[in-house]
């Protein structure tokens, strides 16, 4: 896995996310900026909804990060 700063997250860059022929990738694991809270992105259901962990002041559990990671494979997510 590759290190990324972390991603501010917007309307607009999650408008992006969600188009399948964007190049805006991100890895699960990835930390992101959401509305000012850290939180870990998981992946993107098959209807465009966007699976993230958020976290306790300025960390995310990894139980909690695995937990939604196990959650995302059985829903069929994909890991854009």
């Amino acid at each position: 896995m590759k290190y990324q700063p972390t991603i501010t997250i917007t309307n607009h860059n999650y408008k992006m996310l969600i188009d399948p022929s964007n190049p805006l990738q991100l890895q699960v694991g990835q930390w992101i900026n959401l509305r000012g809270s850290v939180s870990r992105w998981v992946g993107l259901t098959d209807g465009g909804i966007a699976m993230v962990t958020h976290g306790d002041g300025d960390s995310v559990k990894l139980s909690r990060f695995t937990a939604m990671v196990r959650l995302s494979k059985r829903l069929k997510t994909s890991t854009k």
